[in-house]
């Protein structure tokens, strides 16, 4: 089974990002893979139409789409939407997760577990896709104005404006009969028609 072949835990190159294997699903069908970024600034359901459009948003946007934040994500999205898994209860398109999947435990206090390590890896790399601060977005929002995030040395806060600059790492549901694995990357398998 094709499942065999994914090490959760291990870092994968896929249409030219990083993407951490988090979590099998759907019994060994699907993989939730979390990127180490692909694009940066303010939060998502700050800023998309169809959640702040410009304003503070108060509900959480975990598991929603946000494959139309920006050009780099639609362009990323548009290379692997044939390889996801779409009937998974939890995260369509490019996504961002909640604060429950990085362990969290107690603001300004450090995560756990594979989507916690990549995503204080995304946010030790801010600078690098061009983001004003060292943190990466999750999808959980906190009262009227602020979100949650995971920062460069790892620890969880929930105190950020939804208007700061932080990397947008999105997650993605990966089904496995679509993909292998080829020295270390995830290929999409050409289906005949």
């Amino acid at each position: 089974m094709n499942s065999e072949i994914f090490r959760v835990g291990q870092t994968y190159s896929f249409m030219g990002y990083d993407w951490t294997a988090c979590e099998m699903i759907n019994k060994g069908k699907t993989l939730v893979i979390q990127s180490h970024g692909v694009t940066h600034g303010e939060w998502p359901g700050f800023v998309m139409p169809q959640f702040g459009n410009g304003d503070y948003y108060s509900k959480s946007i975990d598991g929603e789409d946000i494959s139309a934040y920006d050009d780099k994500m639609k362009e990323l999205y548009d290379t692997i939407k044939d390889a996801e898994d779409s009937s998974t209860s939890y995260g369509k398109g490019l996504f961002l997760i909640n604060n429950e999947k990085v362990g969290f435990t107690k603001c300004e206090e450090p995560g756990f577990g594979n989507y916690w390590q990549t995503l204080k890896k995304a946010a030790g790399n801010a600078r690098s896709f061009g983001a004003a601060s060292d943190g990466a977005w999750l999808g959980t929002v906190d009262g009227s104005d602020d979100a949650w995030c995971v920062d460069s040395g790892g620890d969880v806060y929930y105190y950020y404006y939804q208007s700061y600059d932080f990397v947008v790492a999105p997650a993605f549901n990966l089904d496995l009969s679509k993909v292998e694995v080829v020295e270390n990357q995830i290929v999409k398998i050409r289906l005949e028609r």
